[in-house]
């Protein structure tokens, strides 16, 4: 078994090194594949973390007869960068309505998830 297959074990039985060794590895691809599509260092660098969440919380998911440990890798990554993606094309919507103000009243939502008002 490889050892980019023995990390993926170790970190689904929770072993943060073995996380940590995946990060070393992968991320800077991650952010270099992201920032080809986001070109924001906030975003590219919420899509890596993103990423190696997911990974820490997926990793018993892995399925070596579908892929390679990079192509899973990755297709998570493509995922939230469309992911991403998505949100900023949504925000930048509300941005225009807003700027166009044509008396739309858009929620003001609190951290918690609670409409506090309109505007």
């Amino acid at each position: 078994m490889s050892g980019i297959i023995n990390l993926l074990l170790k970190i689904a039985e929770g072993d943060r090194s073995a996380l940590s060794k995946l990060y070393d590895r992968y991320a800077r691809t991650i952010y270099a594949l992201a920032w080809k599509s986001l070109h924001s260092v906030e975003e590219c660098e919420e899509v890596v973390l993103d990423v190696f969440t997911q990974i820490w919380q997926i990793a018993d998911s892995f399925d070596i007869n579908k892929g390679s440990v990079e192509q899973w890798v990755f297709t998570l990554a493509r995922h939230r960068i469309l992911d991403r993606l998505c949100k900023l094309q949504r925000l930048d919507r509300v941005d225009r309505a807003i700027s166009c103000d044509k008396g739309i009243d858009f929620p003001i939502i609190s951290v918690d998830g609670v409409v506090t008002g309109y505007r």
